[in-house]
């Protein structure tokens, strides 16, 4: 236990981490709080002061969620004090991982509503996105982060039905990462 201007406190040796990841763009700063204030045994009133320079933010909430714009890392410094004056600071990189949207359906009809079916990605730098039928044949295949398939094979409509993806893509932090998953093609609701 220390001492200061005559009351007690303990002193918690846990490591600060040097480096957090968020998720979807959204920097959830209550994993830095709770880092420095498990290490710091500071269990006053505590006052905050957060500042990410790079993106010219600062705040005085205990735990505030901000946005990342671009989906870069950003070095958080995260201070604490007490009532007593005393306080810990702590400076971490916050580093975004990758996020993919990837939607289950689609439905190339011609009806002009959800004719194209397209991925939404952050922190990607490259990939690739393969589409199977039910015997395996790949019907798409692209390398293209922002492409729309309109459900189109050797320029016939595909039949209605499921179809398997997978993709394979490296992060902007390096990461190899393979997902596969199912999409339901529906086109023939005009023809019924």
């Amino acid at each position: 236990n220390k001492k200061m201007n005559n009351k007690s406190y303990k002193e918690n040796k846990t490591p600060i981490p040097k480096n957090l990841n968020n998720v979807d763009g959204v920097l959830f700063l209550h994993d830095i709080y709770d880092a420095v204030h498990d290490h710091s045994g500071l269990i006053f009133n505590d006052f905050y002061d957060w500042t990410i320079l790079d993106l010219g933010l600062i705040s005085a909430l205990a735990e505030p969620v901000i946005t990342m714009p671009d989906g870069m890392g950003y070095e958080v410094e995260f201070k604490v004090t007490n009532d007593y004056g005393c306080s810990d600071v702590a400076t971490v990189l916050v580093q975004p991982e990758y996020h993919l949207y990837i939607p289950s359906s689609f439905t190339p009809n011609n009806d002009g509503i959800n004719e194209t079916w397209s991925i939404k990605s952050l922190g990607i730098r490259e990939m690739k996105l393969e589409v199977y039928d039910r015997w395996g044949n790949t019907v798409f295949s692209t390398t293209d982060k922002n492409f729309e398939w309109d459900g189109m094979v050797n320029g016939q409509r595909a039949p209605m039905g499921a179809y398997a993806w997978r993709i394979v893509l490296f992060t902007d932090h390096d990461q190899f990462v393979r997902r596969d998953g199912t999409l339901i093609l529906t086109n023939d609701f005009q023809q019924r």
